[in-house]
């Protein structure tokens, strides 16, 4: 987890205070590629820290070439373009999920990670509950439901379908009563997806600063099946095993992932 909050040089924000109170390091950095270069050659501990700035608060790779941050970001571009070019309902996602124009369904997003696919179920009408089991994430949420609420263009109608919980899934899905909701969704941490993620600003982010955890898997899917009244729907790279070893009832294939459905358990 990132220690250092940076930001620029003679900018205040109520939220410096806030991190600082969470027990970060914040430091006002002025030239951001000297700081780097200083901070590899005194250390190489550290390679993330928060970054908040005008945008938002984000994470940022600790190096003199480093991009801009990464945000959880609920109007996204890239979804924006997608959903007014073809994309929507016809998504894998929504396929997977049997999202269908003026169907209501609630949807547990039980891995939110940076809310991407939240975004996109959101879209399209779904009530969704949202987990996510780190700390450091869900102060990443946390900022980007809080700059949905204030976007000036109202892009985000859909604010009063998201139900945030700052827990882990296993605590929701324990504390869940049965048929809490129709579908639940899980998209893991999975070590094959390590060279994909090198694509990925976002996901390489993910993936060096979460530890996997493979073990909860099984316990993961078992309650997953007791809760959901539809279906269970996972994630997977197209060539990866299946999760906890258990094989699906059906499969929805794309290019390089392909989603795994699970009835569940009254449904057998």
């Amino acid at each position: 987890m990132p220690e250092l909050l940076g930001y620029p040089a003679n900018w205040d924000h109520p939220q410096i205070e806030v991190m600082r109170q969470r027990g970060l390091e914040c430091i006002a950095i002025d030239h951001y590629r000297k700081y780097c270069q200083r901070m590899l050659a005194e250390s190489a501990s550290r390679s993330w820290m928060f970054w908040l700035d005008e945008a938002g608060l984000g994470v940022r790779e600790i190096h003199p070439q480093a991009p801009q941050a990464v945000r959880v970001d609920f109007v996204d571009a890239a979804l924006q373009w997608r959903l007014r070019h073809g994309g929507g309902f016809g998504e894998m996602l929504a396929r997977a999920c049997r999202v269908r124009a003026g169907e209501p369904i609630r949807i547990c997003d039980a891995t939110a990670g940076w809310c991407q696919d939240t975004s996109l179920l959101l879209s399209l009408g779904a009530e969704v509950w949202l987990c996510e089991r780190s700390t450091w994430m869900q102060w990443l949420i946390e900022d980007g439901i809080l700059r949905a609420r204030q976007d000036v263009q109202q892009r985000c109608t859909w604010l009063n379908q998201l139900h945030w919980t700052a827990m882990s899934a296993l605590q929701w899905l324990q504390s869940a009563p049965q048929g809490a909701c129709d579908v639940v969704y899980l998209d893991p941490m999975y070590p094959d997806r390590q060279r994909q993620a090198r694509s990925s600003r976002a996901m390489a982010v993910l993936h060096q600063m979460l530890p996997d955890d493979p073990e909860q898997e099984p316990q993961l899917l078992t309650l997953a099946r007791q809760i959901a009244e539809r279906r269970i729907v996972v994630k997977r790279p197209r060539q990866a095993d299946f999760m906890a070893q258990i094989e699906p009832h059906h499969q929805v294939f794309g290019q390089s992932s392909r989603f795994d459905i699970y009835l569940p358990c009254r449904q057998l």
